[in-house]
């Protein structure tokens, strides 16, 4: 679906790579584009775990997606009783990128706004997965600075943390489908959730 292509020192990619090695048969594959510092992409996929089943193909899932009574937009609500460490899901984002994304007067590396938009692009990401984007709530104003993509991200937006690779002190941010719709960005809900209930990004 997606050809690598490198913009100054950043790499767009997909992964993980297609089952069949040549390209992704169906969205169901749930593959991640990504935006990444160089060199970043070869440590990655040499994680003998890399990449593991998403949990939510294996089972039934613990939770459903509904309308939030607390606020706009959607959130994640459990089905079932849970217990302290119970894994809910564990899903591929369907966006990642650098979270502090890279900005330079330099010429050939594209605003930050642009950059979001081209891990969108028809070509690079299915758009049974660019739907599931654009339906994620937007709590940030669209100014000239931010675009709505941004403000999606910026509202959605999980902190993944440091990637294999020689990049020290860079972290990653993802946006998923089911797992944003956890925070919204409220830090303290994540916190209170997070001791009681382990969620995964895979």
């Amino acid at each position: 679906m997606v050809k690598p292509g490198k913009l100054a020192s950043v790499n767009l990619c997909t992964l993980p790579l297609p089952l069949n090695g040549k390209e992704y048969m169906t969205p169901l594959e749930e593959c991640t584009v990504c935006l990444l510092w160089m060199d970043q992409k070869e440590p990655i996929l040499s994680i003998p775990s890399f990449p593991s089943f998403p949990a939510n193909f294996l089972k039934e899932p613990l939770y459903k997606i509904g309308l939030s009574q607390i606020g706009s937009g959607k959130g994640m609500f459990s089905t079932t009783a849970l217990t302290r460490g119970d894994l809910i899901t564990a899903e591929r984002p369907i966006i990642l990128y650098p979270t502090a994304l890279p900005l330079s007067s330099n010429s050939s590396m594209p605003h930050p706004d642009a950059l979001i938009a081209m891990l969108l692009e028809p070509k690079e990401l299915h758009e049974y997965r660019r739907r599931q984007f654009l339906a994620l709530h937007n709590c940030k104003e669209v100014t000239k600075e931010t675009s709505l993509l941004r403000g999606i991200c910026n509202t959605n937006s999980l902190r993944v943390g440091e990637l294999p690779g020689p990049h020290e002190n860079v972290t990653y941010s993802a946006v998923a489908n089911d797992i944003s719709r956890i925070t919204h960005r409220c830090e303290a809900h994540l916190q209170a959730l997070t001791a009681v209930l382990t969620v995964a990004l895979v």
